[in-house]
């Protein structure tokens, strides 16, 4: 085990190992046995990270089935429609074909 010195007066509490230059026990200072430490400093387990990254593809995959469902029926509409109603909105029938994909 090794020598550690706590540091309790400053703002945030740490430990701090000893060096080869200061091997005196110091009256300020409270001696502790030092021990294996893990931190974990994450906010956010990784597994609901995973969970969210899941859900956020789930909804983007729901959004983008129903954007093309209404670009199918607005397609639809417009090919139901006669020539002259087309021509009233200022669209021919070859324009309905050409519409792009975001349409």
């Amino acid at each position: 085990m090794q020598t550690m010195y706590l540091f309790p007066q400053r703002e945030r509490d740490y430990a701090r190992t000893d060096q080869a230059t200061e091997t005196a026990r110091r009256p300020d200072r409270e001696e502790v046995k030092a021990m294996a430490v893990m931190h974990q400093d994450r906010t956010v387990p990784t597994g609901a990270r995973t969970i969210y990254v899941l859900v956020c593809l789930a909804e983007r995959a729901a959004r983008w089935t129903r954007r093309r469902s209404l670009q199918r029926q607005a397609r639809r509409c417009l090919a139901r429609m006669s020539d002259r109603e087309l021509g009233d909105i200022g669209l021919t029938r070859r324009d309905i074909q050409r519409l792009p994909d975001w349409f």
